[in-house]
């Protein structure tokens, strides 16, 4: 199975959710922007999350990482697996 599932984004107090075999992509906005390493203002954060397996009553986060873009970098509308490409 290589699809992707699209989830609650509200429960993840997100813009978007999107997750494809055992790899969760979630989307927020930030309230304020931040800056990144590279110096630039970012008004996403991109939380990419690695799980264990995808039985919900089993599932366990084995890791996470979290990205920030400024906004011309980012489309909420289009799907994420689309948008980056992390794998």
């Amino acid at each position: 199975m290589n699809e992707t599932i699209m989830h609650d984004a509200e429960r993840f107090g997100a813009v978007r959710v999107e997750s494809k075999n055992l790899d969760v992509l979630i989307l927020r906005r930030l309230p304020y922007a931040k800056k990144n390493f590279s110096g630039q203002l970012c008004q996403w954060e991109l939380e990419y999350r690695w799980l264990s397996q995808m039985d919900p009553a089993l599932c366990c986060v084995m890791g996470q990482e979290y990205t920030l873009y400024p906004r011309a970098d980012i489309n909420p509308k289009k799907s994420l697996f689309t948008q980056f490409n992390l794998f």
